[in-house]
């Protein structure tokens, strides 16, 4: 840790930092005409930041603005600063003596105490503590490269990551994959970090408003606040996964043990008049085009609940919890059922055949644009 040590007898263009949290972040303030003043926010960025907290001993730095910087006294003796970044003194940097500021636009610093390491990652810009443009240290520099580009100042320096593509394994961002087209500073992008962890309703659906308990407007859960979904590309598919089924503990992901999420809980359907319509029902809500019902001695068999039993769906259903049904269920978890989707149209015969041959082939190709894939 390096330690900064105010000198007791300040020489002209010496710097301090006052009223921080940290000793190493807090109002900037230059020694100049042999007495402590502050300097204007105006112009001053990340440049500014890094030759200042350079000559306070730091690796570097970025620029801190109201309301977390906590408004000075006395003369404000710098604005419109301008480094470029290889000055050893921030008085050497273009600036002007005269001003029209306020001390409400009293400038502050946040220096590294610890030198960074290529790959680290810091907001800057920040209006909330926990928000801001992104940053990353590359080849000895910090730049700005997610909070949309109007809520973000636009960065400065190369803009080295483009075309960011994680998979979520990775433990740094430098280890996704990208490449170093040209983008631009308004493209730089910002993201907020959430400080605390999420609730136990994180992620969790309920409709609100609705006539009945399965419909209305659809509402989820983000660490420990509701609120609502735009309807932007909202389709069939992601209504799926909404009112939601699922397959699950199967040798392949198109084939196992059908659950259904209700009440804010995972469970099972009872096999019970379960047949092939139900399940052909069941595998259509879930995207694919027809199914059928997988013995149940072939099936693990689930936890939880047994949401549904008796089930008798028409055929011409496309969501499984609009078919009759019962919730008050006198099965084991030994009846779970079991479903086995594809892609394939229904077989001749079946009554779902009237419906579902007729568009099977706008879901296959559709599945297709959608998910790059069909399962048979």
């Amino acid at each position: 840790m390096i330690t900064v040590v105010e000198s007791l007898n300040p020489t002209h263009g010496d710097l301090r930092i006052l009223e921080g949290l940290q000793e190493n972040k807090g109002r900037l303030e230059i020694f100049y005409n042999d007495t402590w003043g502050t300097v204007c926010d105006d112009s001053f960025d990340n440049i500014d930041a890094l030759v200042a907290c350079r000559q306070l001993g730091y690796c570097s730095g970025f620029v801190i603005r109201s309301p977390f910087v906590l408004d000075g006294n006395g003369t404000i003796w710098m604005d419109d600063l301008q480094c470029n970044g290889t000055e050893n003194r921030l008085i050497n940097c273009i600036y002007q003596d005269s001003h029209n500021c306020g001390h409400h636009e009293d400038v502050g610093i946040d220096c590294d105490i610890a030198c960074p390491q290529t790959g680290d990652l810091r907001l800057t810009e920040s209006v909330s503590g926990n928000d801001g443009r992104l940053e990353i240290y590359i080849n000895g520099s910090w730049t700005g490269t997610v909070i949309r580009a109007s809520l973000i100042y636009d960065g400065s320096g190369t803009i080295w990551l483009n075309n960011l593509d994680c998979d979520g394994s990775e433990s740094k961002l430098i280890n996704c994959k990208h490449n170093y087209l040209y983008c631009a500073h308004y493209n730089d992008v910002g993201i907020q970090c959430f400080l605390n962890n999420p609730s136990e309703d994180h992620g969790n659906l309920r409709l609100i408003g609705g006539r009945n308990e399965n419909e209305g407007r659809l509402e989820i859960n983000l660490y420990g606040e509701w609120g609502t979904i735009c309807d932007d590309l909202f389709d069939n598919i992601d209504s799926s996964m909404a009112c939601q089924l699922r397959i699950i503990d199967g040798a392949q992901e198109h084939e196992g043990r059908l659950e259904i999420y209700l009440n804010g809980a995972w469970g099972t359907v009872c096999d019970d008049y379960f047949d092939d319509i139900d399940a052909t029902v069941a595998c259509y809500d879930l995207g694919y085009c027809s199914g059928q019902v997988v013995s149940s001695n072939l099936i693990v068999d689930g936890l939880g609940t047994i949401w549904i039993d008796d089930l008798t769906c028409s055929g011409i259903e496309v969501r499984l919890n609009t078919c009759k049904y019962t919730s008050n269920s006198n099965c084991r978890p030994s009846e779970d059922v079991g479903v086995r989707c594809s892609a394939a149209c229904p077989t001749a015969g079946k009554f779902i055949l009237k419906l579902f041959s007729k568009i099977c082939k706008c879901i296959q190709q559709f599945l297709l644009n959608k998910k790059g894939r069909i399962t048979t």
